[in-house]
């Protein structure tokens, strides 16, 4: 592949990017919402705060409340930076770092399918598949996490299995290990295959090498990852006393997903999660793993391109590049489905397993050659002109399937709406009506969405607590929430009061907005 090929697919990633971003002017959901609203904190200069709370696991004193406790800062980071250099605070300015990391996967892509393969139509194949992502279009160009995994996991992939210097190598898995962890949570464990991956090299060399030639590659590799890494943990000490936050390891103790917003947290225990019997606990991860295969065929796969991804795997399977990543997909897939199967099947999976996406599009064009060496066997098929042209169909399709997914989740019944800001402007017109009816600027509303609502309206919020009412008031009683925004998809327990919303003790019902309803807390 030629430089100017690589320059043809980045623009043909942007612009794709681009038109998507033209039809997304609000993040859309919870996990963008909060990373933008993370860097509208920090480009204000109000630092690693929160004006929210979305959960309860750290047990939080209260409003504003340290940032990133569940979810790592690296996104929000990005999405600061962008809207330092635009000048504003604006949406689009959260994304001009993003949109450049969008655009560079497709040529990522092409990169390791040249570097699998040694074919330029390969190469371009999966570069076009990178660029008509599928599903991931809708999210590439977000304030979020998929590009960055996608891009800082290629890379990881690559940099551990290219003959190079141990020590080269060692920093640059051990710098990569860090941004991927400041990424996302999971990424701690990348440092853990960095560890393995440089062990694995010294020991293949180990007859020409002494040993404090392993330490130096082993301290380099931590260095480097402690270098990317340490604000962040320096951070945690100085507010929490400790390297990871508090409530952290909650998260292992669910049983249902809904667990998530317990209010007090303090019930999520090994002891009543062992409680809950092998029975559950069983039937919760087999679910998980029926809902990740799901999205490794429908997502990962895009369906069509599954076959050809399990044959490419097979065709390349002596590379170490593949072993690696299919080894390491396999124990990412087994992390989302074991250990953390209500977080995996509600998005986590589909986030880590970004990092090898990029890996898969370019098995799929060396599987795309394994189908076409049968038409050569069987049907005399011209191999260069069956591999373009059966390449070219592929990448079509994939633009097609990609339109159609990102039209079905952009569009809306009304057709002066776009179905993707749908929840943002029924909180901006909650908010309007809240004002109307006397609400100060600072109260606090509790609501399903914290930082989306606080972004459409720059209320303080806090996360409806699952329980019954007097859950409810009681969290509203401790963070001082002045409103209740109760919306149809609402905690189990409240829907009654969704479907019919009259006054109770503790709340005073004020009206309806759209689909939504209004009350006011009544603390004492």
């Amino acid at each position: 592949m030629k430089y100017w090929e690589y320059i043809l697919l980045f623009f043909l990633g942007l612009t794709v990017t681009l038109i998507m971003a033209s039809f997304q002017a609000v993040p859309g959901y919870m996990d963008a919402e909060y990373y933008d609203a993370g860097g509208i904190q920090i480009a204000s200069g109000r630092g690693l705060i929160e004006p929210f709370l979305w959960n309860y696991l750290d047990d939080p004193a209260g409003l504003p409340h340290p940032a990133n406790t569940y979810w790592m800062p690296l996104a929000a980071l990005l999405a600061a930076g962008g809207m330092v250099i635009a000048g504003n605070l604006e949406y689009f300015s959260a994304r001009l770092l993003f949109f450049p990391l969008a655009a560079l996967v497709p040529v990522l892509t092409a990169f390791l399918a040249f570097r699998l393969t040694e074919r330029r139509s390969a190469a371009w194949m999966a570069g076009g598949l990178g660029a008509f992502s599928g599903f991931y279009v809708l999210y590439l160009g977000l304030t979020e996490t998929f590009g960055l995994y996608m891009i800082l996991g290629s890379l990881f992939l690559w940099i551990g299995t290219t003959p190079m210097p141990g020590l080269r190598r060692a920093l640059g898995l051990g710098g990569l290990a860090g941004l991927i962890h400041l990424a996302r949570a999971e990424g701690i464990l990348w440092l853990a295959v960095a560890g393995i991956l440089v062990g694995i090299d010294y020991w293949k060399q180990r007859s020409k090498l002494n040993w404090q030639t392993g330490l130096i590659r082993l301290a380099g590799l931590l260095l480097t990852y402690a270098v990317i890494m340490g604000f962040w943990y320096g951070r945690n000490l100085v507010v929490f006393g400790s390297l990871f936050p508090p409530g952290t390891s909650r998260a292992l103790w669910l049983v249902n997903y809904d667990q998530l917003y317990a209010y007090p947290a303090n019930s999520l225990t090994f002891q009543n999660w062992m409680g809950s019997g092998i029975g559950e606990l069983v039937q919760v991860r087999w679910d998980a793993l029926i809902s990740n295969l799901q999205t490794v065929l429908a997502v990962q796969g895009a369906v069509f391109l599954s076959p050809l991804i399990l044959v490419g795997f097979w065709r390349l399977r002596h590379q170490t590049l593949v072993k690696v990543g299919a080894v390491f997909w396999l124990a990412t897939l087994g992390v989302m489905t074991l250990i953390f199967p209500l977080a995996g099947s509600r998005g986590g999976f589909l986030h880590s397993g970004a990092a090898f996406q990029p890996l898969f599009w370019a098995a799929s064009s060396e599987g795309l050659m394994g189908f076409v060496s049968l038409g050569v066997r069987w049907r005399s098929w011209k191999p260069t002109r069956a591999v373009a042209g059966f390449g070219l169909i592929a990448v079509v399709v994939a633009a097609f399937s990609t339109a159609g997914v990102a039209g079905a989740r952009l569009a809306s019944g009304d057709p002066q709406l776009s179905g993707w800001q749908a929840s943002w402007d029924a909180y901006s017109a909650a908010g309007l009506a809240l004002n109307r009816l006397g609400a100060q600027p600072g109260a606090t509303v509790m609501v399903n969405d914290p930082p989306g609502f606080y972004l459409a309206t720059r209320h303080p919020a806090l996360a409806i607590p699952n329980g019954d009412l007097d859950v409810l008031l009681a969290a509203s009683r401790r963070y001082q929430a002045s409103y209740l925004v109760l919306e149809e998809n609402t905690v189990k327990d409240l829907r009654s009061l969704y479907r019919q919303p009259v006054d109770q003790p503790g709340l005073k019902y004020l009206e309806m907005v759209g689909k939504v309803y209004l009350f006011q807390i009544l603390n004492p």
